[in-house]
């Protein structure tokens, strides 16, 4: 279920609006503010601090979906920052960054948040999903990992394109 009208734009996917005293499975908001908590059943979807990824030399953004005031559900593939951020920083052009903040995080919006809905809803729906050690796990794979592209995090921990050990992996 999506909570309010702007969610609905925002996902680009047809979905079902909640209406008053309608009880739900599950609720995919992407604003704190419309999320209601329903524990481990509310999920959020998020592009996190975009202007600030810039500004800090990120090389590329990624959106997410959690539970709400848990763990990672889905990571999206990445967004690159294109070069026009790199030569705007190292002039220290800040009024370039903040022009494109909004665009890249639209893009982000648009590119992933409908099929992120849509991959959480074919997990939800035909997969095992569990909380262990607070990582979230679809059918016995972390679910960061499940949109098919590794975050971050886990290409940073590669020696030659091999991971040395998953960080969703408490051993």
């Amino acid at each position: 279920m999506i909570d309010s009208p702007e969610d609905v734009r925002l996902f680009g996917v047809p979905v079902a609006v909640a209406g008053t005293g309608v009880e739900c499975d599950y609720l995919f908001v992407a604003d704190r503010k419309s999320a209601r908590p329903i524990p481990h059943r509310t999920f959020l979807l998020d592009t996190g601090d975009v202007l600030g990824a810039l500004f800090d030399g990120a090389s590329e953004t990624r959106s997410t979906m959690s539970l709400l005031e848990g763990p990672l559900f889905l990571v999206s593939a990445p967004f690159a920052v294109p070069p026009l951020i790199d030569n705007a920083r190292a002039r220290g052009d800040a009024e370039i960054i903040e022009a494109y903040a909004p665009l890249h995080r639209k893009w982000m919006i648009e590119a992933s948040f409908g099929v992120m809905l849509q991959k959480a809803i074919e997990f939800l729906a035909a997969g095992e999903v569990q909380i262990v050690k607070d990582v979230v796990w679809i059918d016995g794979v972390p679910g960061p990992c499940r949109m098919g592209d590794a975050p971050a995090e886990c290409r940073e921990q590669e020696k030659a394109g091999v991971p040395v050990s998953c960080p969703y992996i408490a051993t």
